[in-house]
């Protein structure tokens, strides 16, 4: 079976490599307030070293109604914002 990379950089036309597995994203409302916690992976060109995040989890890690929502987002390593 060929080998079939997960993404590109359309810049560099370079493979993407994966830098970090793991990492806890806040994505937030577009009126700035916390919504979810998820899971996702850091991805990075080799050359131009531009990172992207992919591979979401399917299921959110926390929600803002859950009772330890404000305790687990001291592991937040990153925040986005839904459109």
């Amino acid at each position: 079976m060929p080998h079939i990379p997960k993404g590109f950089c359309l810049e560099c036309k370079k493979e993407l490599i994966i830098k970090k597995n793991g990492v806890l994203l806040e994505v937030r409302t577009n009126k700035d307030k916390p919504y979810y916690l998820i899971d996702s992976d850091t991805w990075e060109c080799p050359d131009c070293e531009i990172e992207l995040s992919l591979g979401l989890a399917q299921q959110p890690y926390s929600n803002n109604y859950d009772d330890d929502f404000e305790d687990r987002r001291k592991d937040v390593e990153g925040i986005v914002y839904l459109k």
